[in-house]
C-alpha cells in the first residue's frame, strides 16, 4: 500500500534523477522513454506512479546491487528542520532556491505563523501599504482634478478672449 504523503516526495526532479541513473538496469517496459513516449502524458501523478513502479521492481528483484545504485542518488534535502528558519535560512539550500515543507499539524494556522515569523519580520504591514496607496491615490486624484479645473479655466478664458477679438475684428471690417 502506498502512503500519499510519501508519494508526494517524488517530485519531477527526483523521478528524473532516479530514471537517468537506473534506466540502464530496467527492463524495456520500465524505461523512461517507453513509459513516457509522449511528453504530453507527463503529470505529477504519472511520474509518482513511475517512481513507485521502479521501487516495486527493485523490491521484486531483490537485487542488492540495483538497490545500492538507487541508494547512491544524492538529492538535495533540507537538513535543518527548524521551523522558524524554513522560509529563510533553509530555503536557499534546497532545489534551486525553492522549498517544500510538508507538515501535519492540528493547528495549521499557528504552524504557518510560526514558520513564517522570521520571514515576515521587518516586512511592511499590508494594511499600512494599502493606507499609503489610498493616500497617494487620493493626492493624485486631487491633483488631476485641480489640473482639469485649471485647464478648463484656461480654455474658457481663451474662448472668451477669442470671441472678444472676433467681435472687435467683425466691427472694424
Amino acid at each position: 500500500m502506498e502512503i500519499p504523503l510519501i508519494r508526494r516526495a517524488y517530485s519531477p526532479e527526483v523521478v528524473f534523477n532516479i530514471s537517468t541513473v537506473i534506466d540502464i538496469h530496467l527492463p524495456e517496459e520500465l524505461k523512461f522513454k517507453t513509459v513516457f513516449q509522449y511528453l504530453g502524458s507527463l503529470t505529477h501523478d504519472s511520474l509518482r506512479d513511475y517512481a513507485c513502479n521502479i521501487l516495486k521492481f527493485i523490491n521484486g528483484t531483490e537485487d542488492n546491487a540495483l538497490f545500492q545504485v538507487l541508494k547512491s542518488l544524492n538529492n538535495k534535502i533540507i537538513r535543518n528542520m527548524e521551523l522558524n528558519a524554513m522560509f529563510t535560512h533553509n530555503a536557499i539550500h534546497y532545489h534551486d532556491n525553492k522549498t517544500l515543507h510538508v507538515a501535519s499539524s492540528n493547528n495549521f494556522d499557528n504552524h504557518v505563523e510560526n514558520i513564517s515569523e522570521l520571514f515576515l519580520k521587518d516586512s511592511p504591514r499590508l494594511d499600512d501599504m494599502f493606507k499609503i496607496y489610498e493616500k497617494e491615490y487620493d493626492f493624485l486624484k486631487n491633483e488631476l482634478d485641480s489640473l482639469n479645473k485649471t485647464v478648463n479655466k484656461i480654455v474658457k478664458n481663451f474662448f472668451t478672449l477669442f470671441l472678444f477679438y472676433y467681435e472687435i475684428i467683425s466691427l472694424t471690417t
